[in-house]
């Protein structure tokens, strides 16, 4: 009964710490998880919410041996090599981190959440035309992931496709209309058509953070 308790009791503490993910507390993660687990199923999640919460204040090197260290507790989960490859793009090791994304999809191809990672990373080496694929698969995966629609957008503009970028910018614009990223990507894509005083709109609508 102690035993379940304890078990009961870490499970309620990771539930708090992911709350303190999404308003990006991630000191707060971490303290909230600093006493370690020997339960696999418990450790298994501690360890990936450790790891993202190290990514989030940069701590690379602790990320990394979190989720390793998660990715040798469970191999068939594909969220340990997700988190390595999102250090491995960080750390601008292109070809290191699709392979772990590629190691990913093997296990679970039509993951949305690896699918966008792998665009974001083929965006980032300018294979652009690999990038708009690997967006494409997301959206077929999950058509409402605005994540995806974004990075298939970015992509496109890029490749001077702004017609085709901006239905999935329209998509995002549904579903919010001051979002940042996408006013960001319409003020490039107007700015581009020097329709510079939509672009101002487009990018006072963002918001500060624009």
């Amino acid at each position: 009964a102690a035993q379940q308790r304890g078990a009961n009791d870490k499970a309620i503490q990771i539930q708090i710490a992911r709350a303190y993910m999404l308003q990006r507390k991630f000191d707060k993660v971490l303290k909230e998880l600093k006493d370690d687990v020997t339960d696999p199923k418990i450790r298994l999640q501690v360890l990936l919410t450790r790891g993202r919460a190290y990514l989030g204040i940069n701590e690379l090197k602790d990320a990394e041996q979190a989720f390793t260290e998660a990715e040798k507790l469970k191999n068939d989960d594909i969220q340990p090599k997700i988190g390595l490859a999102r250090i491995l793009a960080v750390q601008n090791k292109v070809k290191e981190a699709e392979a772990k994304i590629d190691a990913a999809l093997a296990i679970k191809a039509d993951s949305a959440e690896a699918l966008v990672l792998k665009g974001g990373i083929r965006r980032l080496n300018r294979d652009l035309e690999g990038a708009v694929q690997a967006f494409d698969q997301a959206i077929k995966a999950s058509k409402n992931n605005l994540r995806a629609r974004l990075g298939r957008a970015a992509a496109l503009i890029d490749l001077n496709k702004d017609v085709e970028a901006e239905a999935d910018l329209q998509i995002v614009f549904q579903r919010s209309r001051k979002h940042p990223l996408a006013n960001y990507l319409s003020a490039l894509s107007l700015a581009k058509k020097k329709d510079f005083s939509g672009a101002q709109e487009a990018i006072q609508r963002g918001g500060p953070s624009l």
